[in-house]
């Protein structure tokens, strides 16, 4: 390996979950830094990057870039890592506390003829019966019921690719029009990056 080649490795920490970049530059003749000293001939000639890469802030590049691998972008909805989803069984006057915010509700199911309805508290506070919607602190998101037509045939009404946010610092439940409780309610969202 000639005395003209230096490798200079940068590792910077990235902004998702301390993702690594390791950047390798061959430079010509010169010390090849950060900053790239433009006086003294030390900029990179050919840059690598392994790895995954996160970026925050401007990032300036002089020259033709090229990309090998398609670019792919993950959001959180589509992130298994994100998901939270579960069933549960509330009734009417005992309303069922489903986790703290942030969380992004997307979709809610019932195969019954009840109506539930997803709400939003506090965090300390009390989850509401469905008779108390409406007074205190609870904030309705929304409802999800399988009505039976003129016809005798079931509609279903669910929730599907919605994007109702639960904030940080709100707690999500959900309450039942039914007094026995016997019917369950679907639900699935995401925690937000």
């Amino acid at each position: 390996m000639s005395s003209k080649l230096r490798m200079v490795m940068y590792a910077l920490a990235g902004v998702c979950g301390g993702v690594v970049l390791v950047l390798s530059c061959d430079s010509g003749p010169g010390p090849a830094n950060a900053q790239s000293d433009a006086g003294g001939g030390g900029a990179c000639g050919t840059c690598v990057v392994e790895g995954p890469i996160a970026v925050q802030g401007t990032v300036a590049v002089q020259g033709p870039v090229t990309v090998q691998d398609p670019i792919r972008t993950k959001t959180p909805d589509a992130d298994v890592d994100q998901l939270q989803r579960g069933v549960t069984v509330p009734s009417r006057f005992s309303a069922k506390q489903l986790l703290e915010g942030p969380f992004v509700l997307t979709d809610a199911h019932t195969q019954s003829a009840e109506t539930f309805v997803f709400h939003v508290i506090p965090v300390g506070g009390n989850c509401v019966g469905f008779n108390s919607l409406g007074s205190g602190d609870a904030k309705v998101l929304a409802l999800v019921h399988t009505a039976t037509s003129t016809s005798g045939t079931a509609v279903a009404n669910p929730i599907h690719g919605a994007r109702l946010p639960v904030k940080s610092g709100e707690v999500l439940c959900v309450v039942s029009s039914d007094s026995n409780g016997a019917a369950a309610v679907y639900w699935a969202g995401f925690v937000p990056y």
